[in-house]
């Protein structure tokens, strides 16, 4: 099978001299030939909160590219290590890969605790990865450029959009708590309030995996909410859609991040009342017609692997493809030095994100990706279909 590559534009990509690195062999010695080139990651692959899938589908896209000859006769030797969320054994992971096992990048890892973990050591180490960046600590460092909008700067969007598109007169806020990313969430709710003058019907932040939905929904009720922004993992807003269902909540309008953007969840939710929009970080895997050569692709590649297609699924596919691409643009020896000099200047552009992907990107919720797509269920169905196939953004 061919490889589809991405577009890419504007890119420096150079072989650089020896640096000097913290880190020692990898990065500075010239690779033989036949050396493969060390790729890692840090993902959640087990314990309380798993992606499943994620790291799969990057290693699928690495498998393709050994199958058809590899970078310039080099193997790809990708290594996945799993922190099961935990922050120590996410520091033990990276580690192993930087000091051990010598990888010249990261990609394709989503984690909940890495980037806190292990931000100052990757840029220490002069490591540029290309995660799904699952914390707030993965958008700002100068090494780190998750592929995703992640998961504050999508519900800020979901504000806007609550307010903007939907007119909502009584918005909601419904959110899980946490302790990492409360301060960035604070930030969005202050930057939809000072812009919009808007303010939450209902403002719960605090809501846990064993927090009651019947009493969540309750509370929504209580509160005469028209859109509710809800930011809950896949368990806990199945339940409460049933919930919302049971208590006979009508006349709402639900929007969450693509965190629930599964086909899992649309098929639990088949024959629900409740109507629901979700932003999709990525260009929505149910929209195989868009047109799109890179989702087409996505698709076929997963269904070949037999991992499940998702919206997290194809930023393992997107962060994958994008360092692929940035190999093979690299002249000269391929080391840990020459891979981030190429990461530092990539500008990645894909019709799987609403905006180029590079490094350096500053501000609230920094990041490359700032746009989502809408989509809502079809309840007939229990699957996701796209609301206008339109970008949305701040300034949409």
């Amino acid at each position: 099978m061919k490889l589809h590559p991405m577009r890419m534009s504007g890119i420096a990509l150079v072989a650089v001299a020896a640096l000097a690195l913290t880190a020692c062999g990898p990065s500075s010695s010239s690779p033989g030939a036949s050396d493969p080139i060390p790729i890692g990651a840090v993902s959640s692959t087990s314990g309380q909160i798993t992606f499943p899938g994620v790291s799969e589908s990057a290693q699928a896209v690495f498998d393709r590219v050994n199958q058809e000859g590899g970078i310039n006769g080099r193997q790809i030797s990708y290594t996945v290590e799993d922190d099961q969320a935990t922050p120590a054994l996410a520091a033990q992971g990276a580690r192993k890969l930087v000091d051990q096992d010598g990888v010249y990048a990261m990609a394709g890892g989503i984690s909940t605790v890495d980037c806190t973990a292990n931000a100052a050591y990757y840029e220490q180490n002069s490591v540029y990865s290309l995660p799904i960046g699952a914390s707030q600590a993965c958008f700002g460092s100068g090494v780190i450029a998750p592929v995703n909008t992640g998961p504050y700067l999508n519900t800020e969007l979901l504000y806007y959009y609550a307010s903007n598109e939907l007119h909502g007169k009584r918005v909601c806020n419904v959110q899980n708590n946490n302790p990492g990313g409360n301060e960035a969430l604070d930030q969005s709710v202050k930057n939809w309030q000072d812009d919009t003058g808007g303010q939450f019907a209902l403002d719960i932040r605090s809501l846990t995996s064993t927090s009651p939905a019947s009493g969540v929904v309750q509370q929504i009720k209580e509160a005469n909410c028209d859109v509710i922004v809800l930011g809950v993992y896949s368990e806990l807003f199945v339940s409460m859609m049933k919930a919302a269902d049971e208590q006979g909540l009508t006349g709402v309008t639900w929007v969450s991040p693509g965190t629930v953007f599964t086909e899992d969840v649309g098929l639990a939710l088949k024959g629900n009342g409740q109507k629901i929009y979700l932003g999709s970080e990525f260009l929505p895997y149910t929209t195989a017609d868009s047109g799109s050569a890179d989702l087409q692709d996505y698709l076929q590649l997963m269904k070949k692997n037999n991992i499940p297609v998702g919206s997290l699924q194809e930023g393992g596919y997107v962060a994958a493809m994008a360092l692929v691409d940035v190999l093979k643009g690299i002249k000269g020896d391929i080391t840990r030095d020459s891979v981030g000099a190429a990461l530092k200047d990539m500008n990645v552009q894909t019709t799987m994100v609403g905006t180029p992907l590079k490094f350096g990107v500053q501000g609230n919720n920094a990041g490359p990706n700032k746009a989502i797509m809408m989509v809502t269920l079809d309840p007939s169905s229990g699957s996701w279909m796209p609301v206008d196939g339109k970008w949305f953004t701040k300034a949409s």
